[in-house]
């Protein structure tokens, strides 16, 4: 797998961890605000009940003063019964909202205030509850006019308004609260739909973007492949078929030099086969398997080519010249680095320019921290401009009546470079041409 399989690898799960972050996220702040909600809701609830709770204290005072004085003044017994019934009744419920309220009291301090602080509104409801079961007990006048004067004049009426304040305050407040966490919560969902917008959308729609266009320019080449294999497959067979009938024939005629003719052409065409099957299986090979990067000595490799290329028609006599420190090693795959070297050097030897007195080949490398540049320049017969966008492409041949290649050779050069993460560039010079091979050092 190459590094940049690899760094896709990597991608696709950053990605698939970001977004899993990003729902995660989403589902806890919908989980938080559905929490707050019914939270407000339940609070809302326990505010509206004490609010009650504490309005009912101050009619409940006022009932009691009425009920005792309807009890002092019954006629009937069973008039007094129903006031005494009201009277019980009424009592006993003031005792047990005083005693539900005085519960609350400790979570504010305002309402303990009230309740145990200067005015004892605690002090003061037992008062008045104490003279109300008095007045229950013994009908007493003097007992009954005090509790009026306690439920409509006295001090207790106006601490149990505070009381009812208080409360409706804190209810506000919590209101106010819950819609500042509310705005907080709905920042954060969108902050995170930003996020998973800037984050994972983009970067996937980006990969994916890369993905279709790699898939679309592949399947354009499978498809230009497949139609040029079968053209320049069956045209060899073909011609040789023909040109074997043809020297049959001729030595049938006893003519054996113009069949020897023949069968010399029928060999070119067949070795012009062998070359482009041999193109395809290293094309296939290199498509196919991802070598191991190991530890190359670079200047090793490049004499490797430069001797290799020395045994072409004509590769003797050129000048070679390699400019690379004897000790440089670099971390990179030998094989795609090797054959990418020795098929821009043997291009260099077949493409020379027959018509120059020197002939020469120039390799040279330069190192930046864990970057190399390997330059390959010649002073043969170049590439015509025009052809620039198209001379790492398939089946290209720019000097057709100079050799009779396959026209794979830089289109291989160009996917052994891809395989170690390295691009690989042409430009025409002076005198010839220059290939440039740009690659990092994969150990790096």
């Amino acid at each position: 797998m190459t590094t940049k399989q690899i760094n896709a690898l990597r991608m696709r799960q950053i990605l698939i961890k970001r977004f899993g972050i990003a729902i995660g996220i989403i589902f806890a702040t919908i989980i938080l605000a559905f929490i707050c909600e019914s939270e407000q809701i339940r609070k809302a609830d326990e505010d509206a009940f004490l609010v009650n709770v504490s309005g009912r204290q101050r009619m409940l005072s006022q009932r009691i003063a009425l009920a005792s004085r309807a009890l002092l003044l019954s006629d009937s017994p069973r008039f007094e019964a129903s006031c005494r019934t009201e009277l019980s009744d009424s009592i006993q419920l003031m005792r047990q909202s005083h005693e539900f309220l005085l519960q609350d009291v400790q979570t504010s301090p305002g309402r303990n205030a009230i309740y145990l602080g200067e005015g004892r509104l605690d002090s003061q409801i037992k008062d008045y509850l104490r003279s109300a079961e008095e007045a229950l007990a013994t009908s007493n006048r003097n007992v009954t006019d005090h509790l009026a004067r306690v439920a409509f004049d006295g001090p207790m009426l106006g601490l149990l308004d505070q009381v009812v304040t208080e409360h409706q305050s804190d209810a506000e407040n919590r209101i106010q609260a819950f819609g500042t966490y509310k705005a907080v919560l709905t920042l954060i969902s969108l902050g995170t739909l930003f996020a998973l917008v800037w984050f994972v959308f983009q970067p996937t729609v980006a990969l994916v973007t890369h993905n279709l266009e790699y898939l679309e320019k592949s399947n354009a080449e499978l498809i230009e492949f497949t139609y040029r294999m079968s053209h320049d497959l069956r045209s060899p067979v073909v011609s040789s078929r023909c040109l074997s009938q043809l020297a049959i024939k001729l030595l049938d005629e006893d003519d054996p030099q113009e069949a020897k003719e023949a069968m010399r052409r029928a060999e070119t065409s067949l070795t012009k086969l062998s070359h482009t099957i041999q193109d395809i299986v290293s094309l296939v090979k290199q498509s196919m398997t991802d070598p191991l990067v190991e530890t190359v000595p670079l200047r090793s490799i490049i004499e490797e080519a430069v001797q290799h290329s020395r045994d072409l028609p004509g590769g003797d006599v050129i000048d070679f010249q390699v400019i690379c420190d004897e000790q440089l090693q670099v971390q990179t795959k030998r094989v795609p680095l090797k054959q990418s070297i020795e098929n821009l050097v043997s291009n260099a030897v077949k493409y020379r320019d027959i018509n120059k007195q020197t002939s020469r080949i120039t390799i040279e490398v330069i190192t930046a921290k864990n970057d190399f540049e390997l330059s390959i320049c010649d002073n043969g017969l170049g590439i015509d401009p025009k052809f620039n966008d198209q001379i790492f492409g398939m089946f290209k041949r720019f000097h057709p009546h100079v050799s009779s290649g396959s026209g794979l050779g830089l289109y291989l050069v160009s996917k052994n470079v891809d395989s170690i993460d390295g691009s690989v560039g042409y430009r025409p010079t002076t005198d010839g041409s220059r290939f440039t091979i740009h690659f990092p050092s994969l150990g790096a």
